[in-house]
C-alpha cells in the first residue's frame, strides 16, 4: 500500500514507528494505525454510504462480513426499517 522513495513497499513495521512518533508529536494516545481502518469505516456509515460501497472499499469479500463487524455503525438502521415497514402497511 506505501512505497518509498524508490518505489519499494515499505516495512509495515516502519509504518507503524512513523505512526506512533506522530501520535506523540501530536499529543495523541497511541492507536495502532490499523484503527485509521476502523474510524474510517465507521465514519462512511454513519454518513449513509451504502453498505455495499464500503464493503468494496475494504476488500472484503462479501457484505456479509462487513456488516457483521460494522453493522452497528448505521445510524438509526432499526428505526428506518420500522417506518419503511409501517409506510408499507399504510
Amino acid at each position: 500500500m506505501f512505497r518509498n522513495g524508490n518505489g519499494s513497499p515499505i516495512r509495515p513495521e516502519a509504518i507503524e514507528k512513523m505512526w506512533k512518533q506522530v501520535l506523540q508529536e501530536s499529543g495523541l494516545p497511541y492507536r495502532s494505525f490499523h484503527c485509521l481502518r476502523h474510524t474510517h469505516t465507521t465514519l462512511l456509515l454513519a454518513n449513509g454510504i451504502p453498505i455495499i460501497e464500503v464493503s468494496r472499499r475494504l476488500g472484503h469479500s462479501s457484505v456479509k462480513q462487513t456488516l457483521d463487524m460494522y453493522g452497528h455503525a448505521i445510524p438509526n438502521y432499526d428505526q428506518e426499517i420500522a417506518r419503511k415497514i409501517s409506510a408499507i402497511y399504510q
